[in-house]
Protein backbone atom coordinates (compact mmCIF):
# COMPACT_ATOMS: atom_id res chain seq x y z
CA UNK A 1 0.00 0.00 0.00
CA UNK A 2 1.15 3.38 -1.01
CA UNK A 3 0.29 6.90 0.67
CA UNK A 4 -1.03 8.94 -1.80
CA UNK A 5 1.28 12.46 -2.89
CA UNK A 6 0.73 15.08 -0.58
CA UNK A 7 -1.84 17.01 -2.22
CA UNK A 8 -2.94 14.85 -4.63
CA UNK A 9 -5.22 12.81 -2.27
CA UNK A 10 -8.37 12.22 -4.81
CA UNK A 11 -11.94 14.04 -3.88
CA UNK A 12 -13.20 11.74 -7.07
CA UNK A 13 -13.85 7.85 -6.60
CA UNK A 14 -16.30 6.48 -8.84
CA UNK A 15 -15.82 2.43 -8.67
CA UNK A 16 -18.25 -0.41 -7.75
CA UNK A 17 -16.91 -4.28 -6.11
CA UNK A 18 -15.37 -5.23 -9.69
CA UNK A 19 -14.98 -1.45 -11.76
CA UNK A 20 -12.91 1.60 -10.80
CA UNK A 21 -14.67 4.19 -13.52
CA UNK A 22 -13.10 7.84 -12.40
CA UNK A 23 -10.47 8.66 -10.00
CA UNK A 24 -9.12 12.05 -9.52
CA UNK A 25 -8.24 15.48 -7.81
CA UNK A 26 -9.73 18.66 -9.36
CA UNK A 27 -7.67 21.23 -9.13
CA UNK A 28 -6.73 24.32 -11.00
CA UNK A 29 -5.22 22.74 -14.04
CA UNK A 30 -6.67 19.27 -14.24
CA UNK A 31 -5.17 16.76 -16.97
CA UNK A 32 -7.39 13.60 -17.54
CA UNK A 33 -5.28 10.46 -17.61
CA UNK A 34 -6.08 7.41 -19.94
CA UNK A 35 -4.68 4.30 -18.40
CA UNK A 36 -5.20 0.70 -19.45
CA UNK A 37 -7.39 -0.62 -16.58
CA UNK A 38 -7.28 0.24 -12.76
CA UNK A 39 -5.30 -1.45 -9.96
CA UNK A 40 -6.10 -1.01 -6.85
CA UNK A 41 -5.54 2.25 -6.10
CA UNK A 42 -8.47 4.23 -4.83
CA UNK A 43 -9.52 7.00 -2.21
CA UNK A 44 -7.64 6.10 0.88
CA UNK A 45 -4.49 4.00 -1.08
CA UNK A 46 -2.16 4.92 -3.75
CA UNK A 47 -0.71 2.80 -5.91
CA UNK A 48 2.86 2.85 -7.52
CA UNK A 49 1.77 4.24 -10.86
CA UNK A 50 -0.76 6.60 -9.91
CA UNK A 51 1.71 7.98 -7.95
CA UNK A 52 4.50 8.40 -10.88
CA UNK A 53 1.56 10.14 -12.49
CA UNK A 54 1.07 12.39 -9.75
CA UNK A 55 4.79 13.48 -9.44
CA UNK A 56 4.88 13.90 -13.47
CA UNK A 57 2.30 16.44 -13.42
CA UNK A 58 2.98 18.04 -10.40
CA UNK A 59 6.91 18.36 -12.14
CA UNK A 60 4.31 19.71 -14.88
CA UNK A 61 2.41 22.45 -13.28
CA UNK A 62 -0.69 20.35 -12.75
CA UNK A 63 -2.51 20.64 -9.63
CA UNK A 64 -5.65 17.98 -10.87
CA UNK A 65 -6.22 15.13 -12.28
CA UNK A 66 -8.92 12.47 -13.37
CA UNK A 67 -7.82 9.13 -14.08
CA UNK A 68 -10.16 6.75 -15.85
CA UNK A 69 -9.01 3.76 -18.10
CA UNK A 70 -10.03 2.13 -21.20
CA UNK A 71 -11.44 -0.89 -19.41
CA UNK A 72 -12.40 -0.21 -15.99
CA UNK A 73 -12.10 -3.88 -14.70
CA UNK A 74 -9.78 -3.73 -11.73
CA UNK A 75 -6.94 -5.95 -11.78
CA UNK A 76 -3.29 -5.17 -10.59
CA UNK A 77 -2.09 -7.42 -13.55
CA UNK A 78 -3.40 -6.14 -16.57
CA UNK A 79 -2.28 -10.17 -17.48
CA UNK A 80 -4.96 -11.18 -15.61
CA UNK A 81 -7.69 -9.60 -17.35
CA UNK A 82 -10.49 -11.81 -19.07
CA UNK A 83 -10.34 -12.87 -23.29
CA UNK A 84 -13.28 -11.77 -23.61
CA UNK A 85 -14.50 -8.11 -22.34
CA UNK A 86 -18.09 -7.26 -21.07
CA UNK A 87 -20.13 -4.71 -23.08
CA UNK A 88 -21.81 -3.44 -20.63
CA UNK A 89 -18.70 -2.53 -18.54
CA UNK A 90 -17.40 -0.80 -21.74
CA UNK A 91 -20.83 0.97 -22.27
CA UNK A 92 -21.20 2.28 -18.77
CA UNK A 93 -17.20 3.41 -19.03
CA UNK A 94 -18.35 5.29 -21.70
CA UNK A 95 -20.94 7.49 -20.08
CA UNK A 96 -18.31 7.86 -17.35
CA UNK A 97 -15.68 9.34 -19.71
CA UNK A 98 -18.29 11.60 -21.42
CA UNK A 99 -19.69 12.96 -18.18
CA UNK A 100 -15.45 13.16 -16.80
CA UNK A 101 -15.28 15.15 -20.75
CA UNK A 102 -18.16 17.49 -19.95
CA UNK A 103 -17.24 18.27 -16.41
CA UNK A 104 -13.48 18.86 -17.49
CA UNK A 105 -13.83 20.74 -20.79
CA UNK A 106 -10.81 22.32 -20.78
CA UNK A 107 -8.72 20.09 -19.57
CA UNK A 108 -6.18 18.26 -21.75
CA UNK A 109 -5.79 14.20 -22.40
CA UNK A 110 -2.72 12.47 -21.74
CA UNK A 111 -2.65 9.04 -22.87
CA UNK A 112 -0.74 6.50 -20.58
CA UNK A 113 -1.40 2.97 -21.37
CA UNK A 114 1.66 1.67 -22.93
CA UNK A 115 2.26 -1.51 -24.38
CA UNK A 116 -0.83 -2.54 -21.63
CA UNK A 117 -3.12 -1.81 -25.14
CA UNK A 118 -1.63 -4.56 -26.61
CA UNK A 119 -2.34 -7.44 -23.63
CA UNK A 120 -5.65 -7.96 -24.72
CA UNK A 121 -7.62 -7.29 -28.27
CA UNK A 122 -10.56 -5.80 -27.02
CA UNK A 123 -8.40 -2.79 -25.35
CA UNK A 124 -7.69 -1.26 -29.07
CA UNK A 125 -10.88 -2.25 -30.46
CA UNK A 126 -13.73 -1.60 -29.64
CA UNK A 127 -12.30 0.28 -26.12
CA UNK A 128 -9.40 3.07 -26.92
CA UNK A 129 -11.35 2.90 -30.56
CA UNK A 130 -14.36 4.25 -29.30
CA UNK A 131 -13.21 6.18 -26.44
CA UNK A 132 -11.13 8.45 -29.14
CA UNK A 133 -13.81 9.49 -30.65
CA UNK A 134 -15.06 11.73 -27.60
CA UNK A 135 -12.45 13.77 -27.57
CA UNK A 136 -12.82 16.45 -30.08
CA UNK A 137 -11.54 19.66 -29.06
CA UNK A 138 -9.18 18.14 -26.42
CA UNK A 139 -5.55 18.52 -26.86
CA UNK A 140 -4.01 15.27 -26.97
CA UNK A 141 -0.52 14.57 -24.51
CA UNK A 142 1.75 11.57 -23.57
CA UNK A 143 4.61 11.11 -21.77
CA UNK A 144 6.98 10.17 -24.85
CA UNK A 145 6.43 7.12 -26.83
CA UNK A 146 7.14 3.38 -27.04
CA UNK A 147 9.63 2.27 -29.54
CA UNK A 148 6.51 0.70 -31.37
CA UNK A 149 4.84 4.53 -31.02
CA UNK A 150 2.53 4.10 -28.33
CA UNK A 151 1.94 6.77 -25.82
CA UNK A 152 4.30 5.51 -22.78
CA UNK A 153 2.93 4.04 -19.35
CA UNK A 154 3.99 5.80 -15.87
CA UNK A 155 5.21 3.31 -14.10
CA UNK A 156 8.76 2.94 -15.44
CA UNK A 157 9.78 6.69 -16.25
CA UNK A 158 11.22 9.23 -14.55
CA UNK A 159 8.95 11.27 -12.16
CA UNK A 160 10.73 14.30 -14.12
CA UNK A 161 9.28 13.48 -17.32
CA UNK A 162 8.18 16.51 -19.57
CA UNK A 163 4.58 15.70 -20.82
CA UNK A 164 4.82 16.12 -24.86
CA UNK A 165 2.33 16.61 -28.09
CA UNK A 166 0.87 13.24 -29.23
CA UNK A 167 -0.10 13.02 -32.44
CA UNK A 168 -2.89 10.16 -33.23
CA UNK A 169 -2.36 8.20 -36.38
CA UNK A 170 -3.81 4.56 -37.42
CA UNK A 171 0.07 2.76 -36.31
CA UNK A 172 -0.19 4.30 -33.03
CA UNK A 173 -3.51 4.10 -31.17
Amino acid sequence: MYKWKNGFEPDICDKDEQCRYVLGKKGNKTMICIGANPSVAKGNESDKTMNNICSILANNGYDGYVMINLYPLISANPDELPDDFDEKIHAKNLAKIEAVLAEFKNSDILLCYGGVLNKRKYLKEPCLKDILKLFDGHKIKCLGTTKNGLPKHPSRISTKSEIIDFKIKNDNK
